[in-house]
């Protein structure tokens, strides 16, 4: 658990709950997993964004090449909604897909069946060329994905 709490920020780890802020680590490749020691894993930040809301990467997450939210015995990672004010981020967490480097991300391990707004989500991530997992998602719920893939010059995407 200590190796959490260097790669992230605002770490907190309950009896059955680990919930992570924003990653600080150096790896260029970043997995998270859906369970860690038996816990249920939420992020309150994609890797590489930032949690105060700037847009200026840090130089670590500048790097950040690809990201993988990887399903663990069946627990794919989660979200936790802002309970003081559900309107600041609709599905409760800022998923916007940061960094100049990222080339690929894989979000089959990604629970996103209580979002409603996914807006966005990879606008103008120019560098990124593949996302692997949509075909595993619910969108059941999703009422807004305006501009999600707008001027992305992916190849692959599944």
């Amino acid at each position: 658990m200590q190796d959490l709490n260097n790669n992230w920020t605002d770490v907190k780890i309950s009896e059955n709950e680990i919930e992570l802020g924003e990653y600080k680590g150096e790896n260029t490749h970043v997995v998270v997993p859906g369970e860690i020691e038996g816990k249920q894993v939420y992020i309150t930040r994609f890797p590489g964004s930032r949690s105060d809301g700037s847009s200026q990467l840090t130089p670590e997450q500048a790097k950040i090449e690809s990201v993988v939210l990887k399903e663990v015995n069946s627990k794919k990672v989660k979200t936790k909604k802002f309970a003081d004010d559900p309107s600041r981020i609709t599905f409760g967490v800022d998923i916007t897909i940061p960094g100049d480097s990222l080339s690929y991300v894989d979000l089959s391990g990604f629970d996103i069946s209580d979002f409603s707004v996914m807006s966005s989500m990879f606008r103008n991530r120019y560098s990124l060329k593949q996302i692997d997992g949509l075909d595993t998602w619910d969108t059941s719920k999703i009422t807004d994905m305006g501009y999600m893939f707008f001027g992305i010059p992916m190849t692959d995407a599944s």
